[in-house]
């Protein structure tokens, strides 16, 4: 119990560290900025112990079929934590997470989810993993997965879900096509970043990351 509570301390303070302002003012699909600034906030926290081992080997899953995390955050040479990014199929992505889990002694999992499909219309559309005021459907379902995934681990998990209006950006001219999942999305804005842990298969409250 005191080394689950200590790696949720560590967990929540990591995740303040990435720059999410950094996110917020980026455009298009930015799937591979986020990555980037996971792997520069964990370098960071300890430049001389952390390493990020990215394309790194594949997790096998029946027959020929394999599959690649993100990232793997290292340790003193030790994997420490397992980095998803996803934003068209959360739930095959924590699996994903799971299984890397179970392969090796890692010490937690963190997933990041942009919101993808778009809700309401015209200006007032939204990419929302939580509207205001309600219980979102996605959010249960990617919770309920990992809840199994750290009971089945013992891995704390971190998941990590990102907002964005739908809007064009002033530094963007309005005619621009960008070469996104889809270009209503890439010209959303994030919007709002929150966190959830799940520690031995139980959620702990959201905590919001951005804005502050």
């Amino acid at each position: 119990m005191a080394r689950d509570k200590e790696v949720e301390t560590m967990m929540i303070e990591f995740v303040n560290t990435i720059n999410w302002q950094t996110a917020a003012r980026t455009f298009g699909n930015f799937h591979n900025t986020l990555i980037g600034l996971v792997v520069d906030a964990w370098v960071r926290a300890a430049p001389d112990r952390h390493w990020v081992l990215e394309a790194p080997p594949a997790l096998r899953k029946g027959g020929r079929h394999s599959m690649y995390s993100d990232a793997i955050l290292v340790r003193d040479f030790c994997p420490a934590g397992i980095v998803e990014v996803e934003g068209v199929n959360p739930l095959a992505a924590c699996e994903k997470m799971g299984g890397y889990l179970k392969e090796g002694p890692s010490l937690f999992g963190l997933c990041l989810f942009y919101a993808y499909h778009p809700r309401g219309r015209k200006r007032s559309k939204q990419f929302l993993f939580v509207p205001p005021n309600s219980q979102d459907q996605a959010v249960a379902s990617i919770v309920g997965k990992a809840k199994d995934i750290g009971r089945a681990t013992s891995s704390p998990l971190v998941l990590v879900f990102i907002d964005k209006k739908y809007q064009i950006p002033e530094c963007l001219d309005p005619n621009i096509r960008l070469r996104a999942e889809r270009s209503e999305y890439g010209l959303g804005k994030v919007s709002r970043v929150f966190g959830q842990m799940i520690v031995g298969g139980d959620p702990r409250p959201r905590f919001d990351l951005w804005p502050r």
